[in-house]
């Protein structure tokens, strides 16, 4: 049964233009557990909300708000995609896929990813 926050993630992930697996590889879970969320077969964890969120670079709140549509998605993340325009302008599959899985990446690992780039520009 389709639920809001399935709907919003399917929304969501077809705004952000990645696959089911591609966002499976970046939670690291199963694609067919991203397809049990979108279509309401399955709940994701709260710690999976919210890596979510940060992946489509929205608050918690907005994944679990009443039903998203293109609209309201334009309202709420022009601002966020501008950024995201400016940001990814001119990078390949391969870039983008590495700066969404350093967006769900928590502050330690994140630390460790920088303290190896700057080990390599040294």
């Amino acid at each position: 049964m389709s639920s809001p926050i399935s709907k919003n993630l399917r929304v969501l992930r077809k705004k952000h233009h990645l696959t089911q697996q591609n966002v499976a590889d970046l939670i690291r879970k199963d694609r067919s557990m991203v397809a049990k969320y979108e279509t309401g077969q399955a709940t994701p964890p709260i710690e999976t909300l919210q890596m979510l969120a940060d992946l489509y670079r929205v608050s918690f709140s907005t994944i679990c708000s009443a039903e998203l549509d293109d609209n309201t998605m334009v309202l709420q993340n022009a601002a966020a995609e501008e950024s995201d325009d400016l940001s990814f302008g001119g990078l390949t599959s391969e870039e983008r896929m590495l700066i969404m899985r350093l967006r769900t990446c928590g502050p330690a690992t994140m630390e460790e990813v920088f303290d190896v780039i700057n080990e390599d520009l040294l």
